[in-house]
């Protein structure tokens, strides 16, 4: 009986992933901030955007802890065929921070609070700003 007590502990204390919560966000297109000219910010209106940016989105979040979080899928980014787990680079209270790379310039912004996301694009030529607003996708059964 000791025996079996033993191994039912340990193979609890070996299961670190049966305590973490998947977390599916939809996203959906709020506005595309132009920063290109410092002086000047443009909105572009959503009809003149393509429908790939304008789509709404999910992000499919793995939450073991406050502060450890993976990305295991996500429709914001490029390679949807093969899928990676992405890894934030940086966690506190109000937001997660991540990258499809990590020499990325692109920087992607959760807001914890209030479901926010941004995608702060940078280029040689040009600084983009893109909202979206994500809420909790809930389960059917």
């Amino acid at each position: 009986m000791k025996k079996f007590l033993y191994l039912i502990f340990f193979s609890l204390l070996l299961s670190s992933n049966a305590y973490a919560e998947t977390l599916t966000l939809n996203c959906s297109f709020e506005k595309y901030v132009d920063r290109t000219n410092i002086y000047a910010e443009k909105i572009i209106p959503e009809n003149q955007l393509p429908t790939s940016m304008t789509d709404d989105k999910f992000i499919t979040l793995e939450i073991k802890s406050k502060n450890d979080i993976k990305i295991l899928d996500t429709s914001l980014m490029g390679d949807r065929i093969n899928p990676k787990i992405i890894i934030p680079f940086k966690i506190n209270d109000n937001f997660i921070h991540f990258k499809e790379k990590e020499n990325s310039l692109d920087i992607y912004s959760l807001d914890r609070r209030t479901g926010l996301l941004l995608l702060n694009y940078k280029s040689s030529k040009e600084e983009l700003k893109i909202y979206y607003s994500c809420v909790k996708k809930n389960k059917l059964f």
